[in-house]
């Protein structure tokens, strides 16, 4: 029923660059131009700036690998921002231009004269690798499962300083997987999984059903609002139907996961009326996804359904008889149950290592616009007070 083999979970696409892109030949001009004193030490750093968008762009072997790349260019970019401005204005470097396809409309792509749209492409790349070491981990171990968990918290807390901080930077016309609508989209599902994970824990340790069915019920409301926002007016027709209809299914799912713990909470207070009412609640919610679910039957999400169903009908069918027989108890009606309520155990972990620029060392002797101009303010307070 919660076999982490049988649960499917998702991972982000990465975005493909659409156009090589020459950084040495205009920054050198550049420092040729404004700071000719360091241009023979400037074109190493150069040279590796490339080099790593090299291997960015090439997707070399290894997710570990191909994480600490996108960290380092990342970094790189944030050095490059600080010194050199790229843009349209002629007095810029205006002749770099950064192109990318869309994650999930592959014919779709974008491109801008502005640092801002690489480093947010590279981030969204993070993201999407990091989702991909969730998913690659092997959660019927405990050490994998950790993994994941902390993997998909990591991909979270990447798109939410996307959202939060780069995508604001990126002009208009971007692509839509850099959206604020997409990016909430990603991070509830994130969230969700990583939710999943932890409740893949508590029942391998066997955790009181009332606290699963509070961590599953919070999965639901993760995976809820993901599919809400699939359906906002920015993304018609954005995501494949694939998409929504894994999402649609694992909101019922844990939901339907979180009544069948409840009715254990009941059955172990020999509360057999709640205890039905709530496989019941379970029972119709499990047959109504299935029935709206007949082109994805073979899913692994409909099929992890059919598991679940195997055991609340099971449940229901001996409930439902030791009353008849024994017990003759009233069954309450479902609106008069308690609401079930979720308890968020995970959330967005931000991406320390990439932010951290102590000890880069990149174009070090170059000081920046924002540096020079502190400088020279000080020189000036100085000759003021000795004069």
């Amino acid at each position: 029923m919660t076999d982490p083999k049988s649960c499917l979970l998702l991972s982000v696409p990465e975005k493909k660059s659409a156009q090589a892109v020459d950084i040495i030949k205009p920054i050198s001009s550049y420092i040729g131009e404004n700071f000719s004193e360091h241009e023979t030490e400037a074109q190493d750093d150069l040279e590796t700036v490339q080099d790593l968008r090299t291997h960015v762009v090439s997707s070399p072997q290894g997710l570990e690998n191909r994480r600490d790349y996108l960290i380092k260019y990342f970094r790189a970019l944030c050095a490059m921002e600080l010194r050199f401005p790229i843009s349209k204005e002629k007095e810029h470097i205006h002749t770099i231009s950064f192109a990318w396809y869309d994650a999930f409309k592959t014919g779709k792509k974008t491109s801008q004269h502005n640092i801002h749209f690489e480093k947010a492409a590279i981030l969204f790349n993070l993201a999407a690798v990091q989702s991909q070491q969730g998913v690659a981990a092997n959660r019927g171990d405990p050490d994998g499962l950790k993994a994941a968990l902390k993997a998909f918290q990591e991909a979270a807390g990447s798109l939410e300083l996307l959202r939060d901080v780069l995508g604001m930077k990126v002009g208009p016309g971007a692509t839509t997987d850099i959206s604020v609508e997409c990016t909430n989209v990603l991070i509830n599902v994130l969230l969700a999984q990583a939710q999943e994970c932890v409740h893949e824990k508590c029942l391998a340790e066997d955790k009181n059903p009332a606290i699963v069915a509070k961590v599953g019920k919070q999965v639901s409301i993760f995976y809820e609002n993901a599919n809400a926002n699939v359906q906002s007016s920015a993304l018609t027709s954005y995501f494949d139907k694939a998409w929504q209809s894994h999402l649609s299914l694992k909101a019922t799912h844990f939901k339907a996961d979180a009544f069948y713990r409840s009715s254990l909470v009941s059955k172990a207070e020999e509360q057999i009326g709640p205890q039905i009412a709530r496989l019941r609640q379970a029972s119709a919610l499990l047959s109504g996804a299935k029935r709206g679910a007949r082109g994805s039957l073979n899913s692994p999400a409909v099929q992890a359904m059919n598991g679940l169903e195997g055991v609340v009908t099971a449940a229901l069918t001996k409930a439902t008889k030791d009353n008849e027989v024994v017990f003759m108890e009233l069954v309450p009606q479902p609106d008069t149950l308690p609401v079930l309520t979720g308890h968020p155990l995970v959330k967005p972990i931000p991406p320390g290592d990439i932010l951290n620029m102590t000890g880069e060392d990149l174009f070090a002797r170059i000081v920046p616009d924002t540096g020079t101009k502190a400088l020279s303010k000080y020189t000036d307070m100085v000759d003021c007070l000795i004069r």
